[in-house]
């Protein structure tokens, strides 16, 4: 397991005044699986992850999943800027460990 940097692009911090993402720390195997973490995910205590074209949450009940409405981070996982910081201890689980977020 690595760990990443995962950022909004500066193009799209141009748009954004309140209450977004602009970055994550994450742990994962590699570039293509951190960009699949939503910074979210610390906040909401639950895995947010990107598949089928929209972000996925869990309901809290376990019962499923269900789109996730972010409109605080990237839509497309392809913008996302991926840094690697180096390896994860092998403690870590894949995950985000922490994320910045600028508030209204």
């Amino acid at each position: 397991m690595n760990i990443y940097l995962i950022a909004m692009p500066e193009s799209q911090l141009e748009h954004r005044d309140y209450d977004y993402y602009d970055s994550a720390v994450v742990v994962a195997p590699d570039e293509a699986t951190a960009r699949t973490w939503h910074p979210a995910s610390v906040s909401m205590e639950a895995p947010i992850r990107f598949h089928d074209d929209h972000w996925w949450a869990p309901y809290r009940d376990g019962s499923g999943d269900y789109v996730y409405e972010s409109r605080g981070w990237v839509w497309n996982i392809d913008d996302i800027e991926v840094h690697k910081l180096g390896v994860a201890d092998p403690a870590l689980e894949e995950g985000v460990i922490v994320a910045s977020f600028h508030a209204g």
